[in-house]
């Protein structure tokens, strides 16, 4: 009987589209064609799809009026605070801003960024979600239990919910009590099941499904680091595929892992993404760490060229094509050793695996440039100690850092929902 619903609710969203034009499925054809194309290919189509932007933009987009410019690469990076900045002048003329479709991120890191999206950046979304999804053996119409920060914007109708097979799951509700009800709720559960969450939640939630008989197709992560080691660790907790999804609200899909590959295949056709130096706007050689820099080819309304996602990432090119090959964590939460030298996020999320088997999460913290906070939720008595954490962190943040340990019950959640792992409330630069 589950099958047979998933199967009808599969029949009718294809119908629906078919009656107002066919849209998606246009667009999951084209996205389908160019991800797959050769390395010329995808070229030529961005080549086209950016000359046909900047025109728009230089004729309709007062931000960008007197640019004047054929190449993408001389156009200014903007970021969201210098669009929250000059909001109505990011919005094309061609457009009625009552009309347009909101949305607004959740503002973990300051005030939320309100944008604005028309109806094809709409349709152009749904087909990449879809076109990812099925990428990880996950079809329309099957059952997904999406945990987030459901909010009364984003939470769906009981019908929307119902007729998209949605289980919204709020992350606050997955305390211990509720991850052992979660647990038991999938063990139950007849459908064809996937799950989509922060990486943070899956984390603390795993556990508590391993003495479980779950029937789990694939696992999402989604807005947060996922280490290879979290990854294969969640993976055979739950017994299935785990995919990282790399992703923004404001955007969409913008890359995802599949297979066993720690890759990310890059949503090329509907995203011009440049990794771009931390102090320049030079692109970097493979391998190295920059900034993510995006430039959305379909919202038309209003237009992102060249916006700084604040997130950090490698890059690598296999066969002439591009890839990321890491993400390596928001810029945000780069902190420093007692040198002054950067030191990523992904490098301490490596070196924290040396406690999975102890701790429930973690937070790591820079105080000062030489003091530092680890904060630990432990999953017994027995947990790190402060010097075993000065033996792993020590050789990396400097021999005179000072490395103190927290035990808490909780580590409180953002206006997101999600937890930050590492925090640098260190206010200088480095040199």
């Amino acid at each position: 009987m589950n099958r047979l619903f998933e199967q009808l609710r599969h029949f009718f969203f294809w119908t629906k589209d078919i009656a107002t034009g066919g849209k998606i499925k246009m667009h999951l054809s084209e996205i389908k064609s160019i991800n797959n194309a050769s390395a010329e290919m995808i070229a030529k189509y961005h080549e086209e799809k950016l000359s046909k932007l900047i025109r728009h933009v230089e004729e309709t987009v007062p931000y960008y009026r007197y640019q004047h410019s054929t190449h993408i690469a001389s156009f200014p990076i903007v970021t969201k605070v210098r669009i929250r900045e000059y909001l109505d002048q990011f919005i094309s003329n061609q457009y009625d801003k009552r009309k347009l479709l909101t949305g607004a991120t959740s503002g973990s890191t300051g005030t939320p960024f309100i944008f604005y999206k028309d109806t094809r950046k709409k349709q152009r979304n749904d087909a990449d979600f879809i076109y990812f999804y099925e990428k990880g053996n996950f079809q329309v119409g099957e059952r997904l239990y999406y945990v987030r920060m459901w909010n009364g914007k984003s939470r769906k109708s009981k019908i929307a919910s119902f007729l998209q097979n949605i289980q919204m799951v709020h992350v606050e509700e997955l305390t211990e009590k509720g991850c052992e009800e979660l647990a038991l709720k999938l063990e139950k559960d007849q459908g064809r099941i996937s799950i989509l969450s922060y990486a943070s939640s899956l984390e603390f939630f795993a556990p508590y499904a391993s003495n479980r008989t779950l029937r789990l197709k694939t696992v999402f992560s989604t807005s947060e680091v996922l280490t290879e080691e979290a990854r294969a660790w969640l993976a055979e907790l739950f017994k299935c595929n785990v995919y990282s999804r790399y992703a923004t609200q404001e955007n969409g899909v913008l890359a995802q892992q599949f297979d066993d590959s720690p890759l990310y295949e890059i949503n090329h056709a509907s995203y011009y993404i440049e990794v771009l130096s931390l102090d320049s706007a030079q692109h970097v050689a493979s391998g190295e760490v920059g900034r993510v820099v995006i430039t959305d080819l379909f919202n038309y309304a209003m237009p992102m060229i060249r916006y700084d996602t604040l997130d950090l990432a490698r890059f690598s090119v296999i066969n002439g094509r591009k890839y990321l090959s890491s993400i390596e964590g928001r810029a945000a939460d780069v902190v420093f050793d007692t040198s002054g030298n950067r030191v990523l996020p992904f490098t301490l999320m490596v070196q924290m695996w040396h406690f999975y088997e102890q701790i429930k999460q973690y937070q790591f913290v820079q105080l000062t440039a030489t003091r530092y906070l680890v904060r630990f939720i432990p999953k017994t008595d027995i947990h790190p100690k402060e010097q075993e954490v000065q033996d792993i962190f020590g050789p990396l943040l400097g021999m005179d850092a000072e490395i103190a340990v927290e035990i808490v019950e909780d580590i409180p959640a953002l206006a997101s929902g999600k937890r930050k792992m590492i925090v640098n409330e260190f206010s200088a630069k480095a040199p």
